[in-house]
């Protein structure tokens, strides 16, 4: 392509569209944030059989979709017959999405459902350790040795019911050093109809690994990006009715300058569909092209991303499929329900031929006490016979990269990494997690490093609106037959108001 400037932008192509749609626009809202624990109580739902029409392994979603999922469960026969701790995450989810689940049950006039709320959820976290260490999908956050201190809130807003605001700042201060202020996340959101714009920083986390995504997670910092989705699952017209709901992702962005061809370009798109109420498939692709040293890119390369297709030879590409599957259990069973899914993520190098899996499986309800649930995940980068090919490239080889951070799984390239979690409610508001994290790098190596985690954590939520946690995280790094053994303690304090 040339580059010619008279090309026409794709960022206008939204604007234009917005412009024109008059009446037809439907309620902004903004979106969950993914380290929010409401993901958590709602995925629990899910997997108990409480709710069928929800589409989880595309996040973050809208806090309008969380309440529609909510209304599903308050609407079920079975919500009597329901164990105490269910029985409290739907009172605390009824209380958090209070306001948009009243959106949702009665009719409204233009305006009526405009707010700002300038705080929400102010929160103080201290982080200690040994030596510096990194901690994954924390949005690219680093911390150095000794105490870490992070405060922050989350401001919203809503206009016209056309627009809706979010802005994350975050005071992050490691102890000894100088201390900055930084932006977490923020954007502006619009709707037309079904199809919802977004342009700012916001996180992606496509594919229903929890420990880690082979396409795109949090692991790296936030992307400030064009977003164009439907935020709530859509009905596709005959004949794929029998598709079932639909959701689809569509972003571009600008990668940092300071890489080994600046200002490169990365776009994404995510498909997903939920044919059965126990079956859910889903397909993502993204593309790194353009940056300096690069030909022009034109508006058809932007578009490129809808079909497979090279776009100027250069290009970095990625593509993945996944399967989330639910299986309910006969009363002779000692768990309620299975949850088991697969990612399958290819590389380009020899025309998408090398692939690598996720896998994970979610006993959930062990005991049928309503209280426990155990999940067991394992990933690889490993290609054999091609090593170090995932998340490196031969022409951009700064990798799939965003500040030096893998936008896909945090274990990086040629590696695997096995993530078992029990999660235990020991009172309605007290929850107990025991985790153990087992990673080994350079698999086409002789010399494998490996590190071995240990985890215990407490989460409680307090009268007045408190939220306490509390984890612990030993972890053994080995490589070269040395050994470094760490200890890092986390303790965060939210207010929810």
């Amino acid at each position: 392509m040339d580059g010619k400037p008279n090309r026409i932008s794709l960022a206008l192509i939204p604007v234009l569209i917005w412009a024109t749609a008059g009446p037809c626009l439907g309620t902004a809202s903004v979106n969950v944030p993914l380290w929010h624990w409401s993901y958590q109580h709602l995925e629990r739902l899910v997997d108990y059989g409480l709710i069928d029409s929800a589409m989880l392994a595309t996040r973050p979603i809208s806090r309008i979709e969380m309440a529609r999922l909510i209304q599903q469960v308050l609407e079920d026969p079975k919500l009597s017959a329901l164990d105490g701790s269910l029985k409290a995450s739907i009172k605390r989810l009824q209380e958090e999405f209070r306001c948009e689940l009243e959106t949702l049950a009665s009719p409204r006039l233009p305006g009526q459902v405009d707010y700002i709320k300038p705080i929400e959820d102010p929160y103080l976290e201290v982080l200690h350790g040994d030596n510096d260490f990194d901690l994954e999908n924390r949005a690219g956050d680093v911390f150095e040795s000794g105490t870490n201190l992070r405060m922050g809130f989350v401001s919203r807003a809503t206009l016209f019911e056309r627009f809706a605001f979010s802005i994350h700042p975050e005071y992050r201060n490691p102890w000894h050093t100088d201390t900055s202020i930084e932006l977490v996340d923020g954007y502006a959101k619009s709707q037309i109809g079904p199809i919802e714009i977004e342009l700012g920083r916001d996180a992606l986390w496509w594919g229903p690994g929890h420990h880690g995504s082979l396409i795109l997670s949090n692991n790296a910092r936030n992307l400030g990006m064009l977003k164009v989705s439907t935020p709530e699952p859509i009905q596709l017209p005959w004949p794929l009715q029998g598709l079932g709901p639909f959701k689809a992702v569509y972003f571009l962005t600008r990668l940092e300058s300071d890489r080994d061809h600046p200002n490169a370009r990365l776009t994404g798109l995510r498909m997903s569909i939920k044919p059965r109420p126990w079956l859910e498939l889903g397909g993502s692709r993204t593309i790194i092209f353009g940056g300096e040293g690069v030909p022009g890119v034109g508006l058809d390369d932007y578009l490129a991303i809808f079909w497979p297709k090279n776009i100027q030879g250069y290009e970095d590409q990625r593509a993945s499929l996944d399967a989330t599957i639910w299986l309910t259990m006969p009363s002779q069973v000692p768990f309620r329900s299975i949850k088991t899914y697969i990612e399958w993520a290819g590389e380009d190098a020899d025309g998408f031929s090398k692939y690598v899996p996720l896998v994970g499986l979610k006993l959930n309800d062990i005991g049928r006490l309503g209280n426990t649930d155990l999940r067991l995940e394992y990933a690889t980068t490993h290609v054999k016979d091609f090593p170090n090919v995932f998340y490196n490239h031969g022409f951009y080889y700064s990798g799939y990269t965003y500040h030096g951070r893998v936008l896909g799984h945090h274990m990086g390239t040629d590696a695997q990494d096995m993530f078992v979690r029990i999660d235990h409610y020991l009172t309605n508001t007290l929850q107990l997690g025991l985790a153990y994290d087992w990673q080994e790098s350079n698999l086409s190596g002789k010399s494998r490093p490996t590190s071995q985690q240990y985890g215990i954590d407490l989460l409680w939520f307090a009268p007045r609106n408190w939220q306490v946690f509390a984890g612990y995280r030993w972890q053994e790094d080995r490589s070269d037959g040395l050994t470094e053994r760490r200890h890092i303690l986390d303790i965060a304090v939210v207010y929810n108001f």
